[in-house]
């Protein structure tokens, strides 16, 4: 007896247990760094909706480990080695619920989306899913959004982690598991861009030197030169941006769907670009490998709008 209840125990996140997902079978992973300011309103908008909270501070001089072990996190710390992987995956090892979900402090996903991804997880369809971010740039820049996708949301259990330093994926481990990462439609905002232009940009330039250290070890790997666009469109430095998205689609290693959201992106930047045929042309590419995306319809419609072509705007924005 008990071995059995020792085996039960163990097994219980590869669903020998089985019954409905709701809030208590989540695990919430994060990891923070000085975001007492961040940390309590991104506790306060998601009260009931995690049975677990794992947080792992890489370095915090703020309150921020009070403020988390306040709302009933279970704090642990991990040394900062500019990799987001390696702390991510600090945080997967103390997990016990049957979902994963990993959000940031500057991240928010209103009650309505949190339904959204309850129902994803109880359609029994997929061990991993991506979530679409919605990230506001400061209203100097005329108010600019940019929406990615991210795996963040994933089966315990089944050997899932993250690889890279930076943009951090978990394709590979999804695969080898057996399964592969689904799209949703549930929507994350991120506030993370919205502070000060000087805080701003040094979060970016961060990034943008970590994914060049990155692409020096592994220069074939697109997902770097993918990720390195978007830090450049960030700046609105859309040449930049669309140098390394064309790098990107050269080296055909990406999945359909981050192909997919690529060629929506370099659309973007030679819509910004005043690029009008190119923008369309890159869109209806991205349309024709994964027809969920809506921004790639966004991104026709404002051109042909630009283009004087009010039936082809109509036409759009209908899809």
């Amino acid at each position: 007896m008990k071995e059995l209840l020792w085996k039960a125990k163990k097994y219980k996140n590869i669903y020998l247990i089985m019954g409905k997902v709701d809030h208590s079978d989540l695990s919430l992973c994060m990891i923070v760094r000085d975001e007492g300011e961040n940390l309590k309103r991104f506790f306060e908008n998601t009260k009931g909706y995690f049975g677990e909270i794992i947080v792992v501070d890489t370095g915090s001089t703020d309150d921020t480990v009070n403020i988390a072990r306040k709302y009933g996190a279970k704090v642990y710390f991990k040394e900062w080695n500019d990799d987001f992987s390696e702390a991510r995956n600090e945080s997967l090892k103390y997990a016990t619920g049957k979902w994963i979900v990993v959000l940031d402090a500057d991240e928010f996903i209103d009650r309505d989306n949190y339904n959204k991804l309850l129902e994803y997880l109880n359609s029994g369809e997929g061990i991993a899913y991506y979530l679409n971010f919605r990230s506001q740039v400061p209203e100097s820049k005329a108010g600019s959004v940019f929406i990615n996708s991210h795996p963040r949301v994933f089966k315990n259990g089944l050997g899932i982690y993250y690889e890279g330093r930076i943009h951090e994926q978990i394709i590979v481990s999804v695969m080898k598991a057996g399964g592969k990462i689904l799209p949703t439609c549930v929507m994350v905002e991120h506030y993370g861009y919205q502070k000060d232009e000087t805080t701003r940009k040094r979060k970016i330039e961060r990034n943008i030197n970590i994914l060049k250290k990155e692409i020096s070890e592994k220069p074939e790997c697109g997902i770097n030169y993918y990720y390195l666009g978007e830090e450049y469109s960030l700046l609105f430095d859309w040449e930049k941006a669309i140098n390394f998205y064309e790098n990107g689609i050269l080296k055909g290693d990406l999945s359909s769907f981050n192909r997919s959201v690529l060629h929506q992106n370099l659309g973007s930047a030679y819509l910004n670009t005043g690029r009008l045929d190119k923008a369309i042309k890159e869109a209806e590419v991205s349309i024709e490998l994964n027809d969920t995306l809506f921004t790639p319809y966004l991104i026709i419609a404002e051109a042909y709008f630009k283009k004087g072509n009010f039936n082809g705007v109509i036409w759009h924005l209908k899809k």
